[in-house]
């Protein structure tokens, strides 16, 4: 027979296991349900991101779109060529003091359009065009996911998402140097979406 007191303890004891199981269930019930809801708003997060990828990329199309319609009344309008085939024919304002771009696009222009968005300046429309016109022609060849062989000499960056945020973009660049043949980048994705000062 159990004594009195003994039964006072296992009852102090099966109150205290009861305390312990509740806490622990209540913890994994709350772990569950934390898990769950950044699961949930992870996916909300990454299905908007996709979204306004695909919105991103209407806007690209409507864009390029307007600069056609643009590009057809410039050449109407002015008298100016805006054939981005033909810049040589081309003559920028006289207020304009950038640089001037006659065929492929070389390093030395690349720095001179840095140096001109960095104080504050744009290019006329014909460059614009131009430029926009290049860059989307690599983009069209390149694959999504790239295999990046670095040589032993090179220097490698990974970067993350900018946002299209011109002026991060030339802070890694003006820290890290330009990309060359032995200055590499890696550029994580979400490059040109979403950032409030995006280009």
């Amino acid at each position: 027979m159990t004594s009195p007191g003994r039964l006072r303890q296992l009852d102090h004891e099966i109150r205290a296991a009861s305390l312990i199981q509740r806490f622990v269930r209540r913890t994994i019930a709350k772990r569950k349900a934390t898990d769950l809801f950044w699961t949930h708003a992870w996916n909300e997060l990454d299905i908007a991101d996709e979204f306004e990828s695909v919105t991103t990329e209407d806007e690209v199309d409507k864009l390029l779109q307007i600069l056609q319609r643009r590009k057809a009344e410039l050449q109407l309008t002015k008298g100016i060529v805006t054939d981005p085939d033909d810049q040589n024919k081309f003559t920028p304002p006289e207020s304009y003091a950038g640089p001037h771009f006659r065929g492929a696009l070389l390093e030395s222009d690349i720095v001179d359009l840095i140096s001109l968005y960095k104080e504050g300046k744009q290019l006329p429309y014909p460059y614009a065009y131009y430029v926009v016109s290049e860059c989307a022609k690599v983009c069209a060849r390149s694959d999504n996911i790239c295999t990046v062989h670095v040589p032993i000499a090179g220097r490698l960056t990974v970067c993350g998402d900018i946002h299209g945020q011109l002026a991060d973009l030339l802070f890694i660049f003006t820290h890290n140097g330009l990309p060359s043949r032995t200055n590499y980048y890696v550029f994580n994705g979400d490059f040109v979406d979403r950032g409030p000062h995006g280009v």
